[in-house]
């Protein structure tokens, strides 16, 4: 991956603590990115942690991802990442 592209989204879902809300947001994210990015549970926070390539999958299409898969999204927080992430596809 492509330092300058490389970015992480924190993407909080609305009120869906339930296994099965968030585990059809997180195959739906795994389906779009493919080896494009990475998906990390945060067990803390109804929501996920989303490391991305810019260049191959926009921060829309992630949150319209987690829409179609039927949960809704409260709020999106993104950055570039600081450095290169495991298991991130390089181009």
């Amino acid at each position: 991956m492509n330092p300058g592209t490389a970015y992480v989204a924190f993407i909080r879902l609305k009120d869906d603590r339930s296994p099965m809300g968030i585990s059809r947001a997180v195959k739906a994210l795994g389906e779009v990115l493919g080896g494009a990015g990475s998906v990390d549970l945060q067990p803390t926070e109804p929501g996920v942690l989303v490391w991305f390539d810019r260049r191959r999958v926009s921060l829309g299409d992630l949150v319209r991802t987690i829409e179609d898969a039927g949960v809704g999204v409260a709020s999106v927080a993104q950055h570039r990442a600081a450095g290169p992430r495991a298991g991130l596809a390089t181009a």
